[in-house]
C-alpha cells in the first residue's frame, strides 16, 4: 500500500473538530419548580450533559466521523502497484541493450522482459490498443495502436536481443509523443535501466498514473575484459588485458590468449577485488594477425563481455629519443615493452643527423621543436611554442573530456592523485582530454605540424605509474605518435557508425562479419561509413588488388557501460515536472504506477452523507 498525497494529511484535523462540537456544553435557565419528584430527571440530565457522556450512542457523530475519515484518504490518495495494461492505450518499450543479456537464474533480463510483455498482451481487454516500441541504438516502432494479440505477439516474438546501448533518452521521447498524440494513453517499460543517466526534464510529463517501469534483473556481480591490446617485445608479442570486477565480491578466475585460429597460446590466474581493476601481462606470444582474450570463471552475470579481440600493431621499428635531465625510470620500463630504438639523452643534441619517429621531453622544454613527433611530461617554463602559465597545486576531481580519443581509450583516470600540474593556455590545434576544473591534464593534437601529446604534470608529482591506466596510456600514446606502430582500424561498437579505409584501386571489396555472413561492398573511394551490425567479435574487410585477395581485420566489442549490469530504475515526480538538475546527479531512478481508490472513497462517503440526512430527518 502507497499512500500518493500525503501533503494533505492535515485534512485529518476536520476530524477533532467534529468531536469538539460534539463536546460543546449547552446553557441552561435557572426555573422554580414545585415538586421534588422531578429533582431525579434533573440529575439525569446533568450527567448526560457531561463532555464524553456526550459521544455515546450517537449514531450521527459516528456517520459524520466516517465520512471525514473517507474524504480524508481520497484526498491521500491510498494506492497499490497496477497490474496488467495502466490505460486504455499503453505504449511498451523493452530494452533491448547489451546488459539485458545478463543471466537471472537460468534465463536472461531480455527473456524476462518479454515474457512479463507477453503476459500483459494476453491480458488485453476490449478496446483496450497497445504500441510496441523497441529501445534500442535507434528506438523504432514494431506495431502501433494495435489490438491484435496475435500480431502484437509475433512482433514481441521477432525482436532479438543486440549488443549496443540503448538510447533511453530517444526512447522515452517517441514514448512520450505517441501517448501525447493518443488520449487516455500511457507508458510501460520493460527494462533494467542498466546504462541509461538522464537529466530530469526527459520525464517531464508523466506521472505515476501513466507511467510504469516493470524492473527486470538485480543481479550486479559481473567480470568484464575492459581493455586487451598487444605489441611487440623483445622476444614475440606482449598482450596488455585490464579485468574489471563490477560487482560487491573478490572473483577469480583463468585468463586464455588464443591466436586467429583458436589455438591456446597462454592461460593465466587473475583474482579481481570488489569493484576492482586488475591489470595482466601476458609476454612471449606468437606471432598471430589477430589475438583473443577469454575469461574462465564460473557463474559470471554477463558472458558477452568476457571475450575480446586485439589487432596487433604494424611490425616496424620506431626510433625514439628520450630527452630527460634528471632519469625516469618508470618511462624506462614502460618504453621496454615497446618494440622501439631508445635513445636516451639527458639534453637536447645540438645538430641531429636522423630525424627520430617521436621526441619525448621529461621535464624539458625546448626552445624550438625539433623535427618528429612529440610527447611533453611536466613542462616547467614557456617556449615560443608553449604558453606555460607556471604551475598548480588546486587540482579537484578529474574529468575525461573524450574518452574515445585515441590517446585516452580504455584508461581509467578516476582514482588518478596529481600533486601539482602545469598551467598551459589553450592551444590551437590541442584538445583538453583530461582536466581538473578549467586546468587540462592531458592535451593532445598538432604543434606547428607535429603530431603532439602535453603532460602537464610530472610522472613523480603523481600515482599514475602505480595504476592499471599507466602501461594503457603509455601504450596509446605511443601507438598515436608512432605512425609505424600505429593499428590498421579503429575498434568500434555494436550499432555504432565507423569509419573504414579503403586500399585505392582494389575491387571487389566486402565485410566478412563474426558469424560468418558476408556484406559486399560498391563503394569505390578510399573510405566508408560502415553501419555495424549488432555483433562483437573479430571482423575481416576482404578486397581484391591485382588478382590477389588481401584481407585487414578490426574487433567490435561491447560499450563501457553496458558491463556494468547493476540494475537502476526510472523516476518521475508525482503529479509535476522534475526540478532541473545536473546530469552527474541523476541516474536512472526508480517509480511504479499505481491503482488509486479515490473514486471508491468519494462514492461510499457520498452514500453514508445520504444515510447521515436520513437519519437527521427522523430526529434521531
Amino acid at each position: 500500500m502507497q499512500w500518493l498525497a500525503l501533503q494533505y494529511v492535515w485534512v485529518s484535523l476536520i476530524i477533532p473538530a467534529i468531536l469538539v462540537l460534539y463536546l460543546l456544553k449547552r446553557k441552561y435557565e435557572e426555573r422554580t419548580i414545585s415538586s421534588v419528584l422531578l429533582w431525579q430527571q434533573v440529575l439525569q440530565i446533568r450527567e448526560v450533559s457531561r463532555p464524553f457522556q456526550r459521544l455515546r450512542n450517537h449514531l450521527l457523530l459516528l456517520l459524520q466521523l466516517l465520512i471525514a475519515l473517507l474524504l480524508l484518504l481520497a484526498l491521500i490518495k491510498p494506492a497499490i502497484s497496477g497490474e496488467g495494461m495502466i490505460a486504455e492505450h499503453t505504449v511498451v518499450v523493452i530494452d533491448t541493450s547489451g546488459s539485458m543479456g545478463a543471466k537471472e537464474g537460468n534465463v536472461t533480463r531480455f527473456q524476462l522482459a518479454k515474457k512479463q510483455a507477453a503476459s500483459l498482451i494476453e491480458k488485453l481487454g476490449n478496446g483496450q490498443t497497445m504500441t510496441l516500441i523497441e529501445a534500442g541504438n535507434v528506438p523504432r516502432v514494431l506495431l502501433s495502436h494495435s489490438g491484435d494479440q496475435d500480431a502484437l505477439l509475433e512482433q514481441l516474438n521477432s525482436l532479438s536481443l543486440r549488443y549496443g546501448t540503448t538510447d533511453t533518452l530517444a526512447a522515452l521521447s517517441l514514448a512520450r509523443a505517441i501517448a501525447a498524440s493518443v488520449p487516455g494513453s500511457g507508458v510501460m517499460w520493460f527494462g533494467d535501466g542498466a546504462a541509461g543517466k538522464l537529466e530530469d526534464h526527459a520525464l517531464a510529463g508523466f506521472t505515476p498514473d501513466t507511467f510504469r517501469f516493470i524492473q527486470t534483473g538485480s543481479s550486479k556481480e559481473n567480470v568484464s575484459i575492459g581493455a586487451f591490446v598487444t605489441q611487440p617485445g623483445q622476444s614475440g608479442w606482449i598482450g596488455l588485458v585490464r579485468v574489471d570486477n563490477h560487482g560487491a565480491q573478490k572473483r577469480q578466475g583463468t585468463l586464455m590468449i588464443y591466436d586467429v585460429n583458436h589455438q591456446l597460446l597462454a592461460a593465466k590466474p587473475f583474482e579481481a577485488g570488489a569493484n576492482e581493476s586488475q591489470s595482466l601481462t601476458v609476454a612471449n606470444l606468437p606471432a598471430s594477425p589477430a589475438y583473443e582474450v577469454v575469461l574462465d570463471l564460473a557463474a559470471d552475470g554477463l558472458m558477452a563481455d568476457n571475450r575480446q579481440w586485439s589487432i596487433p600493431t604494424a611490425s616496424g621499428t620506431a626510433r625514439v629519443i628520450l630527452v630527460s635531465p634528471g632519469g625516469n625510470r618508470f618511462l624506462h620500463e614502460a618504453l621496454k615493452l615497446r618494440r622501439i630504438q631508445v635513445e636516451i639523452m639527458t639534453q637536447l643534441p645540438s645538430n641531429i643527423t636522423n630525424t627520430p619517429d617521436l621526441w619525448i621531453f621529461d621535464g624539458v622544454v625546448p626552445e624550438q621543436l625539433p623535427p618528429g613527433n612529440v610527447l611533453l611530461i611536466g613542462p616547467n617554463k614557456a617556449a615560443s611554442w608553449l604558453p606555460f602559465q607556471g604551475k598548480t597545486k588546486e587540482i579537484r576531481t578529474l574529468k575525461t573530456m573524450d574518452q574515445t580519443h585515441p590517446v585516452m581509450r580504455y584508461a581509467d583516470f578516476r582514482q588518478l592523485h596529481v600533486n601539482e600540474t602545469a598551467r598551459v593556455a589553450p592551444m590551437k590545434d590541442m584538445k583538453s582530454l583530461l582536466q581538473s576544473g578549467e586546468v587540462p591534464l592531458i592535451l593532445a593534437g598538432n604543434i606547428e605540424g607535429r603530431r603532439s601529446v602535453i603532460l602537464g604534470f610530472d610522472l613523480h608529482q603523481s600515482d599514475l605509474p602505480l595504476r592499471t591506466a599507466f602501461p594503457i596510456l603509455m601504450q596509446n600514446v605511443l601507438t598515436w605518435l608512432t605512425p609505424v606502430q600505429s593499428a590498421p582500424f579503429e575498434a568500434g561498437q555494436p550499432g555504432s557508425v565507423m569509419t573504414i579505409p579503403l586500399t585505392p584501386g582494389a575491387k571487389d571489396r566486402s565485410i566478412v562479419l563474426p558469424d560468418g555472413n558476408k556484406v559486399e561492398l560498391q563503394e569505390s573511394g578510399t573510405s566508408f561509413l560502415f553501419q555495424v551490425p549488432e555483433q562483437v567479435g573479430l571482423y575481416r574487410l576482404e578486397e581484391r588488388m591485382d588478382g590477389k585477395i588481401t584481407q585487414r581485420l578490426f574487433q567490435v566489442s561491447m560499450q563501457e557501460e553496458e558491463k556494468d549490469i547493476t540494475p537502476s530504475r526510472l523516476q518521475v515526480e508525482i503529479g509535476e515536472e522534475a526540478p532541473t538538475k545536473s546530469a552527474s546527479e541523476n541516474s536512472v531512478r526508480g517509480i511504479n504506477s499505481y491503482q488509486t481508490f479515490t473514486g471508491w472513497l468519494i462514492l461510499i462517503a457520498l452514500v453514508i452523507l445520504f444515510t447521515e440526512w436520513r437519519v437527521y430527518q427522523r430526529g434521531y
